[in-house]
């Protein structure tokens, strides 16, 4: 008699813009918990840009991860624009943060505070 076990497997979640996030939360040493619900409801409103954003993270690309995050701030604006972001929710101040697209760093303004955006997984 065969007996049939199933593995439990972890699998983790995707989200919009995962890596901007990662970066965000490690040059802050915070919780960007609004920022991520906010990009939660740009996902579910714009599926398109979720599988962008996670071809961006799979090539390991800031320039595609650039032109998702121009897109999903534009999305957040116009839900600003017609009262439909999420209760409690304010659109963030990004124009502070930059891509370096040759050095794959997140920077802050013009200060030396950065990140690289996508870490070595060794």
């Amino acid at each position: 008699m065969l007996i049939w076990m199933k593995r439990a497997v972890s699998v983790k979640p995707h989200r919009l813009l995962e890596p901007f996030v990662i970066a965000l939360e490690r040059l802050g040493s915070r919780r960007e918990n609004d920022v991520r619900l906010l990009f939660a409801e740009v996902a579910r409103r714009r599926p398109d840009l979720l599988e962008q954003s996670l071809f961006a993270e799979r090539s390991r690309r800031t320039a595609e991860i650039e032109k998702v995050l121009r897109s999903t701030i534009a999305e957040i604006d116009k839900m600003a624009k017609t009262g439909t972001l999420p209760p409690g929710l304010t659109v963030p101040y990004f124009a502070h943060l930059r891509l370096n697209h040759s050095t794959g760093r997140l920077h802050v303004g013009h200060s030396v505070d950065s990140i690289i955006l996508f870490p070595n997984s060794n």
